[in-house]
């Protein structure tokens, strides 16, 4: 199986690694590293990094901090 991230949820870190806001244990933000291996389409073919079933923090991603803890609900399949 592969994991396909939408292109607008991934971030750039200051060393130009991936990275995606994740709801981690305690449901506390934490910023996770990953591997995108392309492109495809409007999304990114992750190699590594995540597990299906991590959940994306794709909402209020300016306002929030890791460490932060948050409430997460279920999105919308785009």
């Amino acid at each position: 199986g592969v994991i396909l991230v939408p292109n607008s949820l991934v971030s750039r870190n200051a060393k130009g690694e991936a990275t995606v806001m994740v709801v981690g244990a305690e449901n506390q933000v934490e910023v996770r590293m990953i591997e995108t291996e392309r492109s495809v389409g409007n999304r990114w073919l992750v190699t590594a990094g995540l597990e299906p079933g991590d959940q994306i923090i794709t909402n209020n991603r300016q306002k929030i901090r890791p460490g932060m803890e948050v409430a997460p609900s279920a999105a919308d399949s785009e």
